[in-house]
């Protein structure tokens, strides 16, 4: 995976390759561009060299508006087995927890308030720099079992999220208020192709923990944070 997808070293643009497809995000533009029929080789061949030596690569590329952004991308992509049904219809996790804490329910719903201003108004890159911001709690004695607490009470009062995107909203909200515990939550972001469709989960420990556990083996992982 190239460095430029990791979260210190975002610029512009992250890739993604799902079977034969490259997928693109552009950060800036919030926008996804598909690229079909291109081998991966072929596409670490081009970020080597920076563009050189593949005219048609090079084309298809300005086609979308990406060129200057792929050429400064630094590293490779790496190989994923992408196999599986992956289901398009989402849902919040089912989470057994019946005791409702007044504090953590006005924490959730002011952070997925928060979340829901920052898709609408700046979208991939506001969630960037949302998480950059989350300052981390103090390491304490929370365990994977917080998480069951947290989406208990995101789950109560997720009825209020106005975004047009619940996977990303919903998981973004977890790892705000995972952090904020001194949990390392993890945000990811796969996709897959024909038909396109993006989706996002959060890790812990390299675990999911909201979601179906083979997402990876099903989706095309073009960003974690």
């Amino acid at each position: 995976m190239p460095q430029g997808n990791s979260a210190r070293g975002i610029q512009e643009l992250v890739l993604g390759h799902f079977r034969e497809d490259l997928v693109a995000l552009d950060l800036q533009e919030n926008r996804f561009s598909i690229i079909p029929n291109l081998p991966l080789a072929r596409i670490n061949e081009f970020l080597a060299n920076r563009g050189q030596h593949d005219s048609a690569l090079a084309a298809a590329l300005q086609e979308h508006g990406l060129l200057e952004k792929t050429i400064h991308i630094r590293g490779e992509l790496g190989s994923h087995i992408n196999e599986g049904l992956f289901e398009t219809r989402w849902d919040t996790p089912f989470i057994e927890f019946s005791r409702a804490e007044p504090l953590l329910l006005w924490k959730a719903a002011h952070t997925l308030w928060r979340v829901g201003l920052t898709l609408k108004s700046k979208g991939y890159a506001g969630v960037i720099k949302l998480l950059q911001n989350t300052q981390p709690g103090p390491q304490t004695a929370h365990t994977a079992s917080y998480l069951q607490r947290l989406m208990a009470h995101l789950n109560r009062v997720f009825i209020l999220d106005f975004s047009n995107n619940k996977c990303l909203a919903y998981s973004l909200a977890l790892c705000v208020l995972a952090r904020r515990v001194g949990l390392d939550a993890r945000l990811i972001i796969g996709v897959r192709t024909r038909p396109f469709s993006s989706h996002a989960w959060v890790e812990f420990n390299g675990a999911v923990v909201n979601d179906d556990p083979e997402l990876r083996q099903k989706l095309a992982v073009i960003l974690e944070l």
